[in-house]
């Protein structure tokens, strides 16, 4: 309920956009609006752009992926309590250098899994951002979990991994991975076709 207020009000600012839209393009009534769900991704993007006047690469500073990195251990340590540890993985266990490896705990749950964190350009990398599984989560017969291991990749650009600074869009598209990350490290559940992000959707 904390949200609903503040949520309740960004839907407002998106539904006068889109009135202003319909009316600038001649269409549409003056009444109100409906905000539908295809509309929230293109009216957002359109808000910020409207909004922020800053140069594309103006954050970048402050986006060094070390500080980010150190930022994203406080955020899930004060919101979800977990133990975050990000270090270079030892290089029996990757597949390229620069690979950094993300362990999470919790102190009632104990182990929660890894994510190998790939974030680095290269010739022939998958393009794009992705979070692949590379062992599910699972309950084993000794009753005992399969911790889950994952690999995030993204291409943030040449160097290492201390080097490299972050654009805005960048920056969203991590959160926005490591956030399947997350769901993934919290699911504790029976059969692993149900683990993590392999749920019903509810949008």
């Amino acid at each position: 309920h904390a949200i609903r207020g503040p949520a309740d009000e960004e839907i407002a600012e998106l539904a006068g956009l889109k009135a202003s839209l319909n009316s600038r393009q001649g269409g549409g009534s003056k009444g109100s609006v409906t905000v539908q769900s295809w509309d929230t991704e293109f009216l957002m993007a359109r808000a910020r752009s409207e909004e922020v006047t800053l140069p594309s690469g103006a954050l970048s500073e402050y986006f060094n992926l070390a500080s980010v990195l150190q930022g994203i251990r406080e955020l899930l340590s004060t919101t979800f309590g977990l133990v975050v540890d990000i270090q270079p993985a030892p290089p029996a266990e990757v597949w390229a250098q620069g690979v950094l490896k993300l362990t999470a705990d919790h102190p009632d749950v104990g182990p929660l899994g890894t994510v190998y964190l790939d974030l680095g350009s290269r010739p022939g990398k998958y393009p794009g951002a992705v979070t692949f599984p590379i062992r599910c989560g699972r309950a084993l017969g000794n009753g005992r979990y399969q911790l889950p291991v994952m690999a995030l990749l993204a291409d943030f650009g040449p160097g290492r991994p201390e080097k490299l600074t972050l654009t805005y869009r960048e920056l969203r598209t991590l959160l926005h991975e490591l956030g399947h990350c997350c769901h993934n490290l919290a699911s504790r559940t029976r059969y692993q076709h149900l683990w993590g992000t392999r749920c019903a959707q509810d949008m």
